[in-house]
């Protein structure tokens, strides 16, 4: 999915971004795992600064991200932390354990 051979990265072919696919794939897991009688389970990816978003579709290397939120590019320092947005799947996510915990 994405060019790694080409200076930024940049997507192979474009992609729309569509944030309901992985909000439900992560729900419909959590319910799964709790019919199983799983206690605790664990959303793999959190963040993936690797893959920043952009306004540019052609670098929006995000959409192929497993993150449940969005970075941008930019120079991280102690004063300018890590810019994200948290996508669909965290809101999903807090509504799934919000009427599922105790």
């Amino acid at each position: 999915m994405i060019d790694r051979d080409s200076r930024p990265w940049r997507l192979k072919k474009p992609l729309a971004r569509d944030e309901e696919p992985q909000a439900k794939y992560l729900t419909e897991m959590l319910s799964l795992f709790e019919d199983e009688g799983m206690e605790v389970a664990f959303v793999f990816t959190f963040v993936s600064p690797s893959y920043p978003s952009s306004e540019n579709p052609e670098y929006d290397q995000d959409v192929a991200s497993f993150s449940i939120v969005r970075t941008w590019k930019q120079r991280e320092t102690s004063r300018s932390p890590l810019q994200q947005k948290p996508k669909q799947a965290v809101h999903e996510i807090a509504r799934y354990y919000g009427d599922h915990i105790m």
